[in-house]
């Protein structure tokens, strides 16, 4: 019988960890981006959180809906973004 050898998804890294890790990057004057995947739900409202805090790839099969989304959450919640629709 064959065993498991994945772990189950966790929803890490969490956004305290995402920032503490992009800030660290930053502080070392390193270029190199941060991809986040698995992320946790509210998918939507998660992913858009991710990329304002500046995180540059994201990791989903859920793509189709946040891209869907782009609209109304930027006017909902990001309106100081630059080209927010609202």
């Amino acid at each position: 019988m064959p065993r498991e050898t994945l772990s189950p998804a966790s929803p890490f890294p969490t956004r305290r960890q995402a920032q503490l890790i992009l800030d660290t990057l930053h502080q070392a004057g390193c270029p190199t981006g941060l991809k986040v995947a698995g992320v946790a739900a509210p998918r939507v409202l998660n992913t858009y959180a991710f990329i304002k805090m500046g995180v540059d790839r994201i990791g989903t099969r859920s793509a189709p809906e946040i891209v869907d989304a782009l609209p109304r959450v930027q006017s909902e919640l990001f309106v100081d973004l630059p080209g927010a629709v609202g």
